[in-house]
């Protein structure tokens, strides 16, 4: 499995493809893509840019053999934190598959192996 550490070295990295819609039960074509290079295993570090406004996310990992793509989603805070206020809701742990639309605008995680 690739690490943290290894993300951007000449090692075996996963790819995901999100596809993100205009709506929240995925309907229609997609109003967007993104694609990313992801680690095989939690452990990424903490991760903002200003697409995610007020969020951050961490432990961004494909599970290769389920095509499932995971990560944990941390309301309202940029680096990763979480007071004790949003313990209840904060972080969000989000699946994203091939077949379900998880949280909305974004569905569909096909993993595909590439060498970086």
């Amino acid at each position: 499995p690739v690490n943290g550490n290894d993300i951007g070295k000449e090692e075996q990295t996963v790819c995901v493809t999100l596809e993100e819609y205009g709506n929240m039960n995925c309907k229609g074509k997609p109003s967007g893509t993104n694609v990313f290079p992801v680690l095989t295993e939690p452990g990424s570090p903490c991760k903002h840019t200003k697409e995610m406004k007020h969020n951050s996310v961490r432990d961004q990992y494909c599970d290769v053999v389920k095509e499932v793509f995971h990560q944990k989603v941390y309301v309202d805070n940029t680096n990763c934190h979480v007071k004790i206020y949003q313990k209840a809701f904060s972080p969000m742990h989000l699946e994203y598959t091939p077949t379900k639309c998880t949280y909305g605008k974004r569905r569909s995680c096909w993993c595909h192996v590439r060498f970086i």
